[in-house]
């Protein structure tokens, strides 16, 4: 049964506009507090030219590491994010002698096939988007990632522009986008569409294209309904569909992703991470503002003379650097505003702030102690407590962004057809963010039961473990392809053997030279023998 396409994206829009204007408005003051230049994608930018920055920049500096670790972590640049598996359950058992030679030869088909994924990615430039969707993420909550289906860059777009609806799981169901387009980028038909309906002049096509881009742009509403197994999406404009913009994708294939940071039950849209500690900021700018006023007051110099006193302020205020002139020191002070107690007061409640979010941020600097001595262990520590903290992070944001973004990817390289189709028994598994987090507790857990093992064992360390296995555990921790690292267990054998044979030519050669001095000793104790025989004469 085909799919009717109906004009229902203005009217879906209209509908769903008034449940998302409480979160823009909270998204609109956290940008405030954290990073104005984020208000332009909520804000005209008339508006946004008129915008009050903060007396603090703890909240940007916060936002900015929170958004490069989640970039790195989610999206790393020298390592795939993600990793092929495959069962060995029917597709492999019927070598079950073989398995794992072979097992050894699939895992390294994937991992260079996930590599090739990884270089067609990284030639869509998507890291540099990437950032800022993820400071627009944290400061709002929510963000609409568009994949085009060309090898174009992805684009953003911020709560103002899209709508969406979810089910009771959180999984959107219909998601429709508003974008202001100019007249010039439309096809031809649809323009002709658009005055006819409008009831407008002909005379408006012919216009110099410098005059039509001054006119108003059209509102493209861009409507994507969920239904079963398939999403179904076209574009519309003043109740007209654009010709060419239907198209049914796969449901993993989707190019739109409606990502929010926290999943609500029963919430279409996300509060933000930034409205957790929005109050800390309030306060810290406040206390900021307070007491960089204080400090401003506290700098300005004046000279009060006393008026019953011999000093003429004249002279005062008129006098040069180093002049001299008639007066009595006690005639003349400085202003004073006797408020260091209540700065210090503002500073010290200031500082309680900063390190509540320094740790909300999970800024290091504000969470090392300031000593004289701090070590390289309590450094790692603090580090290591701070990846730790991520892990509520990393799990939301695997689901609801690596797993979509890196199926939408493969779909479209497949279609563009820059890669070859994979078995249905192959599947991708992410490897970066909270999954990370356990392997490297894995690492750091099996390092240290081999640093135990040695203490333990002594000197017999080797005789107790195989040394090989443990190094290759550890590299497939770490994702290290050990290919011409190690040795294999052919060169092993190849070894042993060689060492055996010198061993043995050793030990005769060994042999060889204690024989050699037992043998002169014995030829000349027969010569000697020899030579004190009697000899026979001749012709007896």
């Amino acid at each position: 049964m085909s799919h009717k396409y109906e004009v229902i994206g203005e009217k879906r829009y209209k509908a769903l506009e008034s449940d998302k204007r409480f979160f823009i408005d909270t998204a609109k003051d956290c940008c405030r507090y954290t990073i104005p230049a984020l208000l332009s994608y909520f804000e005209d930018n008339s508006r946004v030219y008129d915008i009050e920055y903060p007396y603090q920049c703890l909240g940007a500096n916060g936002i900015s590491n929170l958004a490069s670790k989640l970039l790195t972590a989610l999206t790393p640049s020298s390592l795939p994010f993600f990793k092929f598996m495959i069962s060995d359950y029917g597709l492999i058992q019927e070598r079950s002698q073989e398995i794992s030679d072979f097992r050894i030869i699939v895992d390294k088909m994937l991992s260079d096939y996930a590599l090739q994924v990884t270089d067609l990615i990284k030639t869509s430039n998507d890291t540099s988007f990437l950032y800022e969707m993820w400071q627009l993420l944290l400061v709002s909550g929510n963000v609409l990632i568009k994949d085009p289906d060309d090898n174009s860059n992805i684009r953003i777009y911020s709560l103002r522009d899209y709508c969406v609806r979810r089910d009771r799981a959180g999984t959107p169901v219909e998601i429709v986008l508003k974008e202001n387009i100019s007249p010039v980028v439309l096809p031809k038909e649809i323009l002709e569409q658009i005055k006819v309906k409008l009831d407008m002049p002909s005379e408006v096509q012919e216009l110099p294209s410098d005059e039509r881009n001054e006119q108003k742009g059209y509102d493209i509403y861009t409507y994507c309904k969920r239904e079963q197994e398939s999403w179904y999406i076209h574009q519309e404009v003043k109740g007209i569909i654009i010709s060419g913009t239907e198209q049914k994708v796969p449901l993993d294939a989707c190019p739109f992703i409606a990502l929010r940071i926290f999943n609500g039950a029963g919430e279409d849209y996300s509060r933000s991470y930034v409205s957790n500690y929005l109050g800390d900021l309030k306060s810290l700018d406040g206390l900021s503002q307070a007491s960089i006023e204080a400090a401003a007051m506290i700098s300005k110099h004046i000279l009060l003379v006393d008026p019953t006193g011999l000093t003429d302020k004249d002279d005062v205020a008129e006098a040069l650097n180093g002049e001299t002139i008639d007066g009595r020191p006690s005639d003349v002070s400085f202003l004073q505003a006797q408020k260091g107690y209540d700065l210090r007061t503002v500073s010290e409640e200031a500082s309680k702030i900063e390190e509540r979010l320094n740790r909300a941020f999970l800024v290091t600097n504000g969470m090392i102690r300031d000593a004289e001595r701090v070590t390289r262990e309590e450094i790692r520590a603090v580090a290591k407590e701070i990846e730790e903290a991520l892990g509520g992070l990393y799990s939301t944001c695997s689901h609801s962004f690596q797993v979509p973004y890196l199926k939408r990817k493969l779909y479209k390289l497949r279609k563009m057809k820059l890669l070859p189709p994979l078995d249905k028994n192959i599947k991708p598994v992410i490897v970066a963010g909270f999954e990370a987090l356990g392997t490297n507790s894995e690492k750091d857990n099996l390092i240290e039961f081999m640093n135990y093992a040695r203490d333990l064992t002594g000197g017999n360390f080797g005789a107790v473990f195989k040394t090989n296995n443990l190094i290759k555990k550890v590299a497939s921790i770490m994702s290290i392809n050990l290919d011409g690292l190690i040795y294999t267990d052919e060169e092993l054998e190849q070894q042993k053997a060689q060492a055996m044979q010198q061993q043995t030519q050793q030990q005769g050669m060994d042999m060889l030279k204690a024989a050699i001095p037992q043998a002169v000793n014995n030829a000349g104790e027969l010569m000697q023998i020899a030579g004190n025989m009697p000899q026979i004469p001749q012709g007896e």
